[in-house]
């Protein structure tokens, strides 16, 4: 391929940091493996996606099925279904980058992608700049506002902000196509270079500058407004609008820069070291564009103090149903609850020496698919399971009375808080290929840590089935004896115990070196180690499988005779969430047992290789429920259920029909949050 041709291919493929000169590099290592900057990519934005999906998903849910229709839950649906079409197109971005850029769905896809990013950018920004619009409407011609503004003339100009999205993002489909270099096909832009230039400053102008103008004009002017009325709460959008305004320009401007100096750097031919550098900050700029879009659901609600206050208060009162209703009810939510923490402590088991082996021979040149997917799944766990996990640590350790139930359910949290905190670990070690940087006695301290988790976590749920069942059978017994005293005694016990199981395996689990390369094994005998498979196989999961479900059964029964309505809601519920647990559990001890098996009676490879790759999925489904068990502590009872969803809805129901006078500024504040989400995202695919 000529310069000149490669000049023209100019930029990018989805997103438009990327340029032909990353493609040529990419090429030139014939896709032999990922960059850590590209790894570390992947995980961003499959967070992204997870939280976006789920957030924006929320905002259109409510605001289109769930909540009276106004002016300002027109315009939020709106945005929050631009944020929802380019969070599922990230898919595809994903998948691209894996794949170093690579393009394989054809020119037609390509173009619609194109179309899906550019289009998002402009509709967020016209959308937010005609609700800043709005609130200046809102503000200085009130009784103008009370009278026109329709619901009518709100979707007509939410109609004309996507016809005009359209126009505007038509150039930049049409000079969007699949382009091949040596055979491999790339989603570029394939003009002229001063055609590509000349687009990206229209697109800076048309989508920041005048927009950036307008909203900061009418912010201003509402300040002013507000001041005039009133020098008290009438001023908190003044005080709220810098760094709202601020936010919206550190976000956006840095992009557009960078792809400007981008193309400058190809058209002007900037010396090496400049190009580079522009080229490597078009990864930052993008994360933070990107960010974003999944963010702005946060920034609905919480840029106003009366939503926080609202949603704290709405958490909490869930989280303490959650841990304290009556002994009846709350049975089945605790099971479920528990079995999901009670999979996550599994670090590192189901990797052994001979992956170990295979990785150090491959010379640690890139990571297979499974790692790298791996990593991603890791890094979701370790955002959500920190959030979850923490929150209820919060809550159950300060914010609410101090019961039976939440010093059990508050030292299950932090089990799992601590386990995924050293997922941070686990993670660089599946990064490095399972080479471990961090010696012999953190080693053993991260074992002890993943065993210590998963037999607490097991025999604090077992404690609490006990306990269940102790209250369902001998009621006026639990009512004088289960003191708050004797709950904590027994948490510590289980701490002990748990200490002492999880010993053994400290002890044999050390850092050995292969052709001088450290890795974090079990150095002992390969009977020794299969014997302490089985004892924990049978001590963590069959006895206490056991006891647990002999509980439940137990409790249904119990229920099912005193009242055959209300009170048999556990015995219903009990089924499922024993299956879980079963599920969740046998695989991955059944896989750890099998695994080493196959290398003390030398199975057959295609039988070994099986068992080995089945060790990736049975660890993602114990890791994952770690993170959910936030959910499941709520999520099991149809109480919870209806306490947050009719707190959630409120919430959003609060942001988004606010009257005039005091919504000027929540409002303001609200909706520059949002602006500053929707928009950013969008304008980084290009």
């Amino acid at each position: 391929m000529s310069h000149k041709e490669r000049d023209n291919l100019t930029a990018n493929t989805t997103l438009g940091s990327q340029n032909l000169t990353n493609i040529e590099r990419n090429h030139s290592t014939e896709l032999t493996g990922l960059s850590n900057t590209e790894i570390f990519s992947i995980c961003i934005y499959f967070v992204i996606l997870v939280t976006g999906v789920i957030g924006n998903g929320l905002v259109v849910f409510v605001t289109g099925y769930k909540m009276e229709t106004t002016v300002n839950s027109i315009c939020f649906l709106n945005l929050a279904i631009a944020d929802f079409i380019f969070i599922l197109f990230l898919i595809l971005y994903i998948i691209v980058t894996f794949y170093k850029l690579v393009w394989p769905f054809g020119d037609v896809m390509c173009k619609i992608m194109s179309l899906v990013s550019i289009l998002n950018m402009f509709a967020s920004i016209f959308l937010l700049t005609a609700i800043s619009l709005d609130r200046y409407l809102c503000t200085w011609v009130v009784v103008w506002a009370q009278n026109k503004r329709t619901l009518v003339k709100a979707r007509i100009i939410c109609v004309f902000v996507w016809l005009l999205s359209i126009c505007c993002s038509i150039p930049f489909v049409i000079i969007r196509s699949v382009k091949k270099l040596d055979g491999v096909e790339y989603c570029v832009y394939s003009s002229h270079i001063n055609v590509i230039m000349s687009l990206f400053i229209y697109r800076f102008m048309v989508g920041f500058v005048v927009p950036f103008f307008i909203i900061a004009s009418s912010y201003m002017a509402i300040g002013v407004r507000a001041k005039r009325l009133k020098r008290g709460k009438q001023l908190r959008p003044f005080r709220v609008i810098i760094p709202l305004i601020l936010a919206f320009f550190i976000c956006w401007l840095p992009f557009h820069v960078q792809q400007l100096c981008n193309i400058s750097a190809l058209k002007n031919h900037w010396s090496g070291s400049v190009k580079d550098g522009v080229e490597a900050s078009g990864a930052f700029v993008t994360y933070l564009v990107y960010l974003n879009s999944s963010l702005n659901p946060i920034l609905y609600v919480f840029m106003c103090d009366e939503f926080k206050k609202k949603l704290k208060k709405s958490l909490l009162s869930v989280l303490e149903g959650a841990f304290t209703e009556d002994h009846v009810s709350f049975r089945s939510t605790r099971f479920s609850r528990l079995s999901g923490s009670l999979q996550a402590n599994t670090t590192l088991g189901s990797q052994n020496l001979t992956n170990i082996e295979r990785n150090h021979s491959t010379e640690l040149t890139g990571l297979s698919n499974t790692e790298i997917f791996s990593i991603c799944i890791y890094f979701v766990i370790l955002v959500t399971g920190v959030i979850g996990n923490g929150l209820v640590v919060f809550v159950t350790g300060y914010k609410m009375e101090t019961t039976v139930n939440s010093i059990c359910f508050l030292n299950l949290a932090i089990a799992d808080f601590i386990f995924i905190l050293f997922l941070i670990l686990y993670i660089i070690v599946t990064f490095y290929k399972l080479v471990w940087p961090f010696g012999d006695v953190m080693c053993k301290i991260m074992s002890l840590v993943s065993i210590l988790n998963m037999f607490a976590s097991i025999f604090l749920l077992t404690a609490i089935s006990l306990d269940r069942y102790l209250c369902t059978w001998v009621v006026v017994w639990a009512q004088n004896k289960r003191t708050l005293v004797k709950a904590r005694i027994i948490c510590v016990f289980v701490w002990l115990l748990s200490i002492c199981c999880s010993i053994p395996f400290v002890i044999i689990r050390s850092v050995k070196k292969l052709d001088g390369v450290e890795y974090c094994v079990y150095s002992s005998h390969i009977n020794v180690i299969m014997s302490l498979f089985i004892y924990r196989f049978m001590v963590g999961f069959v006895v206490p499988f056991f006891i647990i479900a002999s509980s439940y059964m137990a409790i249904g029964v119990r229920a099912k005779r005193l009242k055959r309505g209300k009170q048999l809601r556990p015995f219903r519920v009990i089924i499922p969430l024993i299956l879980a647990f079963f599920i969740c559990w046998l695989p991955f001890h059944v896989q750890q047992l099998c695994n080493i098996s196959a290398l003390k009676n030398h199975w057959s490879g295609s039988v070994k290789d099986g068992v080995e790759a089945s060790g990736a999925f049975v660890t993602y489904l114990v890791y994952l429920n770690s993170s959910l068990n936030p959910i499941l502590y709520v999520f099991m009872c149809d109480e919870f259920k209806k306490k947050l969803k009719k707190s959630l809805l409120s919430v959003l129901e609060g942001a988004f029909t606010e009257d005039h006078v005091s919504f000027r500024s929540t409002r303001f504040s609200r909706l520059s949050g949002s602006l500053q989400g929707t928009k950013q995202s969008h304008d980084t695919t290009i």
